[in-house]
């Protein structure tokens, strides 16, 4: 079903690899794979803790759709902090514009989206870039951290359009609770237990010895999911053939497939079936 006319207000925000990283250059991708798919996780868990909504994965970047703009600059602040904590040095680029989108099916388009992207191509490494326009819209805490940039001279729009450079900082408002800052992932499945206490610390899980928490559930795949431990708790990104499923106590549960999820403090994790059928669960706790 493809919308019409003005179609809905939506913030579109790109991120990605920044020019010139050996992932980009021919001959360059395997040495820097693992990087970059530790960045790309950074990205969906930034997305995730921000209510974005990914609607295109890239080999080397995101495409996220935010309700608000402040849900967006957030996003995109908490992407370059993550990022920034990595030990893999790979950096990013972002931006992102408002206004109407459409959607055809899975498809989303129209000229907010071609502007994001353009601007996007026009971010340098570590940079993160919004028109005027979009600036405008932020509330008044978060347009303190944007400054006036250059004028674009677009393709996707007529004439010129002006740029502002948001600023991210670790303080910035909703980026970093102090209350969060140390938190302790810990995974634990009959005789295993697995703590992650470093920020950007990965935890696969799956029927493959060669994951860090090996299950033995035939519903499993052989790299069934991995949790990625971030300053504001834990996300899990299902890469399985049968889905991943969350509960929490007195909460219901939610079946991710294909998506990544921020997780609750305490819970537990199935696979291929609900927690309420399965025997053989991983208990949770980000604390």
């Amino acid at each position: 079903m493809e919308s019409t006319g003005a179609g809905r207000q939506t913030a579109v925000l790109f991120a990605g690899i920044a020019a010139g990283h050996p992932a980009r250059e021919p001959g360059g991708a395997g040495e820097a794979q693992s990087g970059i798919d530790l960045v790309v996780q950074v990205l969906e868990q930034a997305s995730a803790l921000s209510g974005g909504r990914i609607v295109n994965r890239r080999e080397l970047g995101v495409m996220v759709l935010f309700a608000t703009p402040d849900a967006a600059a957030r996003a995109a602040m908490r992407m370059q902090v993550y990022a920034g904590s990595l030990a893999c040095n790979v950096g990013i680029r972002i931006a992102f514009h408002c206004g109407p989108v459409a959607q055809r099916g899975e498809d989303i388009f129209g000229d907010t989206v071609n502007l994001a992207l353009e601007l996007a191509e026009a971010a340098q490494q570590g940079q993160i870039l919004t028109t005027r326009d979009a600036a405008s819209g932020l509330s008044p805490e978060v347009q303190e951290y944007v400054r006036p940039a250059r004028v674009l001279e677009c393709r996707q729009a007529p004439g010129r359009v002006l740029l502002g450079e948001l600023l991210w900082r670790e303080d910035a408002p909703g980026i970093s609770p102090p209350s969060l800052a140390r938190t302790t992932l810990r995974l634990a499945y009959r005789n295993q237990l697995v703590l992650r206490r470093r920020q950007g610390d990965t935890v696969t899980i799956g029927r493959d010895t060669g994951c860090d928490l090996v299950v033995e559930d035939l519903a499993a795949s052989r790299k069934h999911c991995t949790i990625l431990r971030g300053k504001e708790g834990a996300v899990l990104k299902d890469h399985s053939a049968n889905g991943t499923f969350v509960a929490v106590e007195h909460h219901g549960e939610v079946a991710v497939r294909g998506e990544a999820v921020a997780l609750p403090r305490r819970g537990a994790i199935a696979f291929g079936r609900p927690c309420r059928s399965s025997a053989d669960t991983v208990r949770f706790a980000c604390e």
